[in-house]
C-alpha cells in the first residue's frame, strides 16, 4: 500500500508525463499533417522511428503510474485526471497507427525512386555499349557465311531494342512522375537530366542501327559472291537430277550394285538436306533484311531483291523435289538389301546343300572325337610333365646330413650314445 504523501507524489508524477506525452504527440501530428517525403535521400525525411519511441516511453510511463493509482485509490485522485489519462492512451494509439501507415509509404516511395535510378544506370549502360558496338562494325569484302554471321547478330540486336522500348517509356513515365512530386527543384531537374541523356542515347542508337541495316540491305544486293554461291547451287541441283535419274528403279535378285549405288544415293540425299538449310537460312536472311516496315519503296521495287528471292524460291523448291525422289529410290534400294541379306546367294545355297548332304562316315566321325579328346587332355598332360620335371631337378644330399638336419635330439641336453660332431665340453 502507498500512503498519502506517496499517493501524492504519484499523481504529480503522472501530471508531468501527461504535459510531457501531449507535447510530443503534438509535434507528431505537425509532422503527420506534411506530405510524405520524396526526397532522393532518405536522411532529408523526418525519422518517424524517433518520434514513436519518444511519444511510445512516455505513454508508458503514464500507464504505469495509472496502473499503481488505481490499485491504490483515494480521495486526492480527482476523476479528470483519470479522463485525461484516458483520453491521452486513446490519442496515442490513433496517431501510431497514423504514423506507421505514413511511414511505410515513405519507404515504398524511397523503394520506388531506389528502383528507378537502377533501372536508369543498367539501360543507359545497356544504350552506351550498343552504340560502341554498332560504331565500330565494319563492312568490306565478306563472304556470305560472315556475312549471315553480321546480319544474325543484327537481328539479335534489332529484338534487344525492341524489348528495351517498353522499358524506356516505362522510365520516362516513372520519371515525370517523380520529378512532379519533388519538393527539391535540384532533384527534378535531375531526373529530367538523366531521363534527356537517356532518349538521346535511344534516339542515337536507333539511328545508328537503321543506317547499318541500310548498309547491310546495300551488301546483300551488291554481293558478289551470293551471286557465285547461288550460281553453283543451280549447277550443282542440275548435276545431282542428272545423276538421280542414272539410278534404275529394278534390279535383279542377288545384283552386286545395289550397295554401291543405296551409298551413293545416300550421300545425295544428305548432300540435298544441307542445301536446303543453306538455302531457307538465305531466304531468312532476306526477309529480315528487307523487311517491311523498315524497307523504304525504292528498295522493294529493285530489281535484284526481287531476282534474288525468285532464284532462292526456286534453288528451294528443286532441292525439295530432289529429296523426295531420293528418298523413293532409297526406300526400294533398302529393300532390296534387306532381302538379299535375308536370302542367301544361289550359288552359296548350292554349296551349303551340297555340304549338308553329304553322308558322314565313321572314319571322319572317329577323326572329330580324336581330335576333341586331345583338345581336352593334352594340357593336363602337359603340366603333369612338368611338375615331375620339376621333381627331379631338387638336388639330393647325404644321409646322414639329411637325418642330422632333420632330428634335432642332438642339440638337447640329454645324454647321447654318439656324438657325430664330438662330445660336449665337460
Amino acid at each position: 500500500e502507498v500512503d498519502d504523501s506517496g499517493q501524492k507524489e504519484y499523481i504529480r508524477d503522472l501530471l508531468a508525463a501527461l504535459d510531457e506525452a501531449e507535447e510530443r504527440i503534438d509535434s507528431l501530428e505537425v509532422v503527420l499533417s506534411e506530405p510524405t517525403p520524396t526526397e532522393i535521400d532518405e536522411n532529408n525525411g523526418p525519422n518517424y522511428s524517433r518520434l514513436l519511441a519518444a511519444c511510445r516511453s512516455s505513454i508508458d510511463v503514464i500507464q504505469h503510474l495509472n496502473n499503481i493509482l488505481s490499485e491504490n485509490p483515494s480521495h486526492g485522485s480527482s476523476e479528470c485526471i483519470k479522463i485525461r489519462t484516458e483520453g491521452m492512451i486513446n490519442r496515442w494509439e490513433k496517431i501510431e497507427n497514423a504514423t506507421l501507415d505514413k511511414e511505410l509509404r515513405a519507404m515504398k516511395r524511397f523503394e520506388k525512386w531506389q528502383q528507378f535510378c537502377l533501372e536508369l544506370k543498367n539501360i543507359e549502360k545497356w544504350l552506351l555499349d550498343s552504340l560502341q558496338l554498332l560504331t565500330s562494325q565494319t563492312m568490306s569484302d565478306v563472304n556470305i557465311e560472315k556475312f549471315i554471321v553480321e546480319l544474325q547478330k543484327h537481328k539479335a540486336l534489332i529484338t534487344e531494342i525492341g524489348g528495351y522500348k517498353k522499358s524506356i517509356l516505362t522510365l520516362n513515365a516513372a520519371g515525370q512522375n517523380l520529378s512532379s512530386v519533388f519538393k527539391s527543384k535540384n532533384n527534378s531537374d535531375s531526373i529530367k537530366i538523366k531521363l534527356k541523356a537517356v532518349n538521346d542515347h535511344w534516339d542515337k542508337l536507333c539511328l545508328v542501327a537503321l543506317e547499318w541495316q541500310n548498309k547491310l540491305q546495300s551488301e546483300f544486293l551488291k554481293s558478289e559472291d551470293l551471286k557465285k554461291t547461288l550460281s553453283e547451287m543451280e549447277l550443282w541441283l542440275k548435276e545431282s537430277r542428272e545423276r538421280l535419274l542414272a539410278v534404275p528403279l529394278k534390279y535383279k535378285k542377288g545384283d552386286k550394285r545395289i550397295y554401291d549405288l543405296h551409298t551413293e544415293v545416300f550421300a545425295l540425299n544428305q548432300q540435298l538436306e544441307n542445301c536446303s538449310q543453306q538455302v531457307q537460312l538465305l531466304l531468312n536472311v532476306s526477309d529480315q533484311l528487307f523487311d517491311d516496315e523498315t524497307m523504304d519503296e525504292e528498295k522493294k521495287s529493285d530489281t535484284r531483291y526481287m531476282e534474288i528471292q525468285s532464284r532462292l524460291s526456286c534453288i528451294l523448291k528443286e532441292s525439295e523435289e530432289l529429296q523426295t525422289e531420293c528418298s523413293e529410290r532409297l526406300s526400294i534400294l533398302s529393300k532390296l538389301l534387306l532381302a538379299n541379306r535375308i536370302s542367301p546367294l544361289p550359288e552359296e545355297q548350292a554349296n551349303d546343300s551340297s555340304e549338308e548332304n553329304r553322308p558322314p562316315t565313321k572314319i571322319r566321325q572317329c577323326c572329330q572325337y580324336l581330335v576333341r579328346v586331345a583338345r581336352a587332355s593334352i594340357p593336363l598332360q602337359a603340366i603333369l610333365l612338368l611338375l615331375l620335371g620339376a621333381a627331379f631337378l631338387i638336388p639330393r644330399d647325404e644321409e646322414e646330413i639329411s637325418c642330422r638336419l632333420s632330428n634335432n635330439f642332438a642339440s638337447s641336453l640329454n645324454t647321447m650314445l654318439r656324438y657325430p660332431d664330438g662330445p660336449p665340453p665337460v
